[in-house]
């Protein structure tokens, strides 16, 4: 009978953590009604963790070959990421009614403070990236991967903040342009 792979790694995750974590065989004789069973059970979870050890390490390395490739497809930086699109106007139609009779100097003020925002979520969301990588680089911080999985979820939300920042900053700069330019063409 052949046991389908996903199902093999889950029992082994499930059941066989704490056998890889032992330093080797037991040497020792076995005590209790089940001694036998479990010694049993001992060296198949052994024979199975070294295959799944080469699987793992054959998935790893496919990983590592599909991020490198995504690296080359998408921009690194979430500046570059953003600049893909910032002709849209990030404000309601009321706000931009609103704001036209604004002076230049009060879209440079409002400029200079989503670009202030913008610097400071940078920075949270590089400290985000940091605590992420660090519990890739030290997986048994996390087994279940649930706080990489909040960490991820947080920056997520920090990026769409940053996106917004970023797109209001260029908005009111724009802004301040043209009326600088209307104003000497006065």
């Amino acid at each position: 009978m052949l046991i389908p792979p996903i199902v093999f790694i889950s029992i082994f995750l499930a059941c066989g953590s704490s056998f890889a974590l032992a330093d080797g065989p037991r040497t020792g004789p076995i005590h209790g009604p089940f001694a036998e069973d479990t010694l049993f059970t001992f060296t198949v979870h052994e024979e199975s963790s070294t295959i799944t050890g080469d699987k793992l390490a054959a998935l790893e390395s496919k990983v590592k070959t599909l991020e490198a490739r995504m690296n080359k497809l998408f921009p690194q930086s979430l500046i570059e990421q953003h600049e893909l699109n910032l002709e849209q106007v990030p404000y309601d139609s009321n706000r931009v009614q609103m704001m036209q009779g604004w002076t230049s100097e009060e879209h440079v003020r409002e400029a200079t403070a989503h670009h202030q925002k913008a610097e400071d979520l940078h920075m949270e969301i590089q400290r985000l990236q940091n605590r992420i990588d660090r519990f890739f680089q030290k997986p048994y911080l996390d087994t279940k991967g649930f706080k990489r999985s909040r960490l991820k979820h947080m920056k997520g939300h920090l990026i769409q903040a940053f996106r917004k920042a970023t797109t209001k900053t260029v908005w009111h700069t724009r802004q301040a342009e043209k009326i600088i330019t209307s104003e000497q063409n006065l």
